[in-house]
């Protein structure tokens, strides 16, 4: 399931082992040992370790454990914000796991209210999120993820997660079982919607090919059958198997702050569907924050048309539409033109101050990529702060920017580097914002 289950087995003794630790690291006595970290401010794990061993007395295995631990949770703000202070990690679980605003949004398109079990579910990134309004179950195979995950989950609940493993779910729980344990125990009854991450590694190497992947496509496709609603969770670039592609609902691409976060293959019956042109979807969210910005349907790997010169406007599209392969379609949709053969670009003669996917930027001038035009156009143009963009086989922004020598009060530019037909073109430009 998870890249640690793929290190070199354990023995019984060295399982025991790190069960007690991880036990004492979840306990309230770790939580308060975490605590006085915290409060003592000290940065350098090593520090941290020397400091928990020489003033708490902890062996070297739990010191470590703890100042790692800390380590991770100021790492995972960037994912859980606040949450993650409380929550409890492990390195690849928070590498792998959905930030909190993705996995609260991705509940939203699951039916209301029907129990989902989270098969796969690392340290619990979305089933926190599932377990807000309805019935959870996480599944992991590795049992000190599985813990992480359900301290994780008692966080979303008043009271904490019971540990009896018996018939009757309360509101959560974690199993460390696998996904043909999970289907062996759990009809799709009782869990009529699913969720899976399979792992994406195989042997400490990342993959996006099904083949490569655990469970594999045989047991995930037992995992669907018979489900009111599931989703598969994917890396962006994984090539999903044409079987896939005819049965599902819909596959969407998320992203946020500029970069495609993950794909999902929707399958059964799922909210805001309805409103789609096409199997394929791109969503962007606010930053730090679940709500949608804006989502595109529509057919992907439509061609674009090529125009044969700039137009009056320039456009840059957002990483979820191109990871989506909406770019054909959303230029469609505005009338716009790629910027020449292959360009990523797209062109038009008038602004659009209303499409989130899109970044706008009139054209004031295009010349060819040659330094001494291109400086003396910025000179001219008064500018101080130069924002640059490139797509494609052009120089490294850092490389262009060491041309210039700004004055220290001036306008505020942007110079797009890009392919334009059979040559390299600089495009200075002004960026019109979206609002």
């Amino acid at each position: 399931m998870r890249t640690e289950n793929h290190a070199m087995p354990l023995n019984e003794h060295e399982i025991s082992e790190q069960a007690a630790d991880w036990e004492w690291l979840l306990s309230s006595e770790g939580e308060k040992v975490l605590q006085t970290l915290q409060k003592r401010n000290i940065n350098d794990e090593l520090k941290r370790v020397s400091f928990l061993r020489e003033k708490l007395g902890l062996t070297l295995v739990r010191a470590a454990l703890a100042a790692e631990q800390m380590k991770l949770r100021e790492r995972g703000r960037e994912k859980f914000g606040d949450l993650a202070e409380k929550m409890f990690f492990t390195p690849v679980g928070l590498e792998q796991s959905t930030d909190r605003w993705i996995a609260e949004y991705k509940s939203r398109r699951f039916p209301a209210d029907l129990p989902i079990a989270d098969v796969c579910s690392g340290i619990g990134g979305d089933l926190m999120a599932f377990g807000r309004d309805r019935k959870v179950l996480g599944v992991d195979f590795n049992p000190l993820t599985a813990k992480a995950a359900e301290h994780n989950l008692g966080l979303v609940f008043k009271n904490d997660v019971p540990q009896n493993d018996s018939a009757e779910l309360p509101r959560g729980k974690t199993v460390p079982i696998s996904a043909e344990e999970f289907l062996a125990r759990y009809s799709p009854d009782e869990f009529p919607c699913l969720h899976i991450d399979p792992d994406r590694r195989s042997e400490g190497v990342r993959a996006s090919q099904m083949a490569w992947f655990e469970p594999g496509q045989e047991v995930i496709e037992s995992l669907l059958a018979g489900r009111t609603a599931a989703a598969v969770k994917l890396a962006p670039g994984t090539k999903v198997p044409s079987s896939w592609i005819n049965r599902a609902t819909e596959l969407e691409w998320i992203g946020r702050n500029r970069e495609c976060r993950q794909q999902v293959i929707w399958f059964g019956g799922i909210r805001g569907s309805e409103s789609g042109g096409g199997k394929h979807r791109a969503t962007l969210l606010a930053a730090h924050s679940s709500e949608v910005l804006g989502t595109f349907s529509g057919d992907g790997g439509l061609p674009l048309s090529v125009s044969e010169k700039p137009e009056k406007f320039v456009f840059d599209l957002d990483p979820v539409i191109l990871a989506a392969g909406l770019e054909g379609a959303l230029a469609r949709f505005h009338g716009l033109k790629s910027l020449g053969p292959g360009s990523l670009y797209l062109t038009g003669n008038e602004p659009i101050l209303n499409e989130p996917f899109l970044s706008c930027f009139e054209i004031l001038e295009v010349l060819p990529l040659d330094r001494k035009q291109i400086v003396r156009a910025v000179r001219n143009l008064e500018w101080s702060q130069l924002e640059i963009k490139k797509r494609g086989a052009v120089p490294e922004p850092e490389t262009v920017r060491g041309w210039f020598r700004f004055p220290k009060n001036g306008k505020k530019g942007v110079l797009i580097l890009a392919q334009f037909m059979n040559f390299t073109c600089a495009i200075l430009a002004n960026r019109i914002k979206f609002d």
